[in-house]
């Protein structure tokens, strides 16, 4: 499974998956990939550049 980071999916480093549970009805509805620290790590730096280079400043939050 694939994380979203820079705007493109790219590969989980890790093979682990995490159920997403309905708070609602308890139910299991989902699975996505259990990002592993170099996967936060490159999510982190990828949020800083996008910030240092103010390129969704001008964006409206529908477009964000």
């Amino acid at each position: 499974m694939a994380c979203n980071i820079d705007g493109a999916p790219c590969a989980a480093q890790s093979e682990n998956r995490l159920t997403v549970w309905d708070p609602a009805t308890g139910q299991a509805i989902a699975t996505t990939a259990d990002a592993s620290p170099a996967d936060v790590d490159r999510a982190v730096m990828s949020a800083w550049r996008a910030f240092v280079d103010r390129r969704w400043a001008g964006r409206t939050p529908a477009d964000r």
